[in-house]
């Protein structure tokens, strides 16, 4: 697996979908650090993550398949009332076989993927570049403000 600390150069490159697959390995690297049990989990189970002095993340499974899991990465954003809510809704992809985590969808994010993407491949690359660039930097802040894993819901 390669070094996940050494992806500048890659970064700064968004054109190529080889680019890309490495920006998925290190997404999936900095994921499996966050997790210490591993990526692999049930249905609905839902880890809460912990740093002191920042928000708190969750990371909850959506769907489970023999290799793919779905995962949705957020904030949680505490209220005086004792109610939360959950921003931004990243939508992950998780690919234990071939060790690969991709950023499918941000719901506050200001662009939405492109509607034909078949037909505009330029476009549908830039969006999943930017959306899991924002995923490689979230994990790697998760990981320099020292977030761990408090607990797994089933």
């Amino acid at each position: 697996m390669k070094d996940i600390h050494n992806c500048t150069r890659m970064l700064k490159e968004p054109g190529y979908l080889c680019n890309l697959m490495g920006l998925y390995e290190s997404n999936y690297a900095r994921l499996h650090q966050l997790l210490p049990n591993g990526i692999k989990a049930a249905a609905n189970a839902q880890w809460i993550l912990k740093s002191p002095r920042h928000l708190d993340l969750s990371l909850r499974v959506e769907r489970v398949s023999r290799c793919v899991l779905s995962l949705e990465m957020n904030y949680i954003f505490y209220r005086p009332d004792d109610d939360c809510y959950l921003a931004p809704r990243l939508e992950i992809r998780v690919y234990n076989d071939a060790r690969l985590a991709e950023a499918v969808n941000c719901h506050k994010y200001r662009d939405s993927p492109p509607k034909s993407s078949l037909y505009n491949l330029p476009s549908m690359l830039a969006y999943r570049w930017r959306i899991n660039v924002l995923l490689n930097k979230w994990l790697d802040q998760a990981l320099q403000q020292h977030y761990r894993s408090e607990h797994q819901k089933p």
